[in-house]
């Protein structure tokens, strides 16, 4: 557990729990799990080797570094650079920056995930949208590529002008 106003961290551990103040990870890995809660300002350069689960319940996050799973509960998680396996969303806003670089799953419960603010391309294999959910595709250039399909059960939606999609009817028993 790491409290304080600036605590600079090169660390390998199996589990953290950073709770308030201001922490910046570098070369540092984390084999099992990753906690931030409010009011806690994480900064994850790149080069963390970040293989467990990461669960953020407020505060805030910016990340240079890959992550295979990611559970968004409240806060914000702002992605500048590398790739996301697993994204899931109960509330808060997660921030794709990460240009040229791909999320495979992303479930939106609930919360935001906005792909919208910055106009570089980026790639998400598959989503689906809960009730609760919001999507930003909008980034101004209509390059966001989606390969698997959006599968939506409510939420709203936003697309760049221009852009093209298709609706596949789906039978249900």
């Amino acid at each position: 557990t790491a409290t304080g106003t600036a605590v600079y961290l090169k660390a390998i551990v199996d589990d953290m729990t950073l709770q308030s103040g201001t922490t910046y990870l570098t070369a540092t890995t984390i084999n099992n799990s990753l906690l931030i809660t409010n009011p806690a300002a994480v900064d994850i350069a790149s080069g963390c080797t970040l293989t467990g689960d990461i669960t953020i319940t407020g505060g805030s996050c910016e990340s240079d570094s890959q992550h295979n799973t990611l559970e968004v509960k409240d806060g914000l998680w702002t992605q500048s650079d590398a790739d996301c396996t697993t994204l899931n969303m109960y509330g808060g806003t997660y921030k794709w920056n990460a240009a040229q670089h791909t999320l495979t799953a992303a479930t939106v419960h609930g919360g935001f995930l906005n792909c919208g603010a910055d106009p570089n391309p980026k790639t998400i294999s598959a989503i689906t949208l809960g009730a609760r959910g919001k999507l930003n595709l909008n980034n101004g250039n209509a390059n966001i590529i989606i390969e698997n399909g959006i599968t939506t059960y409510g939420g709203q939606i936003e697309f760049s002008p221009g852009s093209r999609m298709m609706v596949s009817p789906v039978e249900i028993p």
